[in-house]
């Protein structure tokens, strides 16, 4: 394999509960591991990006959990997150519009998010979401899903936020998303269920060049062999399972 597992992962922080030190914890963690990128919500990305520097990419959360905030919410969103320094965007497609059959509204409204992070740093890197367990309970809508990723312009295309009632991405699910991109077009598979270096490695032999998983330090010691260091919290994530709050401790 060309590339270490540990330089395709993504952290995640959705949990509305994470405040700044738990966002400083996480980004330290990142920068220390080296993994691809650390996923914030708008709120948290300039915090972040300075922390991190361009060591780990900052990637803006917009439009968590689906995507139909409406477009010119989607736009402002994303220039905000660029402006504060997030050279990634993961956003979410109009999935439901898709699921019910409105592509060319979808297609514009991915489009739109596309060219707004790219009008602000053409080097921005935008990660569209389709929500694919969802797309695969009817025949065709992965297909149409993928349209809209490569008709929008986007850099990837990513299978799901994990918090669908049929949950994250599975392997088949990049296999069928793979073959239905354009080359150009890269893959990042999300799932809840990427919890160990042989789950992350079968996504890359998937299709996939990143992973979204709620464990990803966890993954990187794993891989470099240091899953006994006590200075890192190795089950360490901002993810939660159902979109809501963590009880306090």
């Amino acid at each position: 394999m060309p590339r270490r597992i540990t330089e395709m992962l993504d952290q995640v922080c959705i949990d509305p509960r994470a405040g700044p030190d738990t966002l400083d914890r996480m980004a330290d963690e990142c920068v220390e591991l080296g993994v691809a990128a650390f996923c914030v919500y708008p709120w948290w990305v300039e915090r972040v990006a300075k922390r991190m520097g361009d060591r780990v990419a900052t990637s803006g959360i917009v439009s968590m959990p689906i995507g139909l905030e409406g477009t010119a919410a989607k736009v402002a969103a994303t220039k905000e997150c660029v402006a504060a320094g997030a050279t990634e965007i993961d956003f979410l497609a109009a999935w439901s519009a898709i699921l019910y059959g409105d592509l060319d509204a979808a297609i514009r409204d991915a489009a739109a998010v596309v060219e707004a992070a790219k009008s602000e740093n053409p080097g921005v890197i935008t990660k569209a979401i389709i929500e694919s367990p969802e797309m695969e309970q009817i025949p065709g809508k992965l297909e149409d899903a993928c349209r809209v990723v490569t008709e929008s312009g986007a850099d990837f295309g990513k299978t799901s936020t994990g918090l669908s009632v049929y949950g994250g991405g599975t392997v088949q699910q990049v296999k069928a998303m793979r073959a239905a991109l354009p080359d150009h077009i890269e893959v990042k598979a999300a799932s809840p269920d990427i919890l160990t270096l042989a789950d992350a490695i079968e996504m890359v032999e998937a299709g996939s060049t990143r992973l979204g998983t709620p464990v990803p330090i966890q993954i990187a010691l794993e891989e470099a062999g240091r899953l006994d260091d006590a200075r890192i919290g190795a089950g360490s994530s901002g993810y939660v399972r159902e979109f809501g709050w963590t009880k306090p401790e």
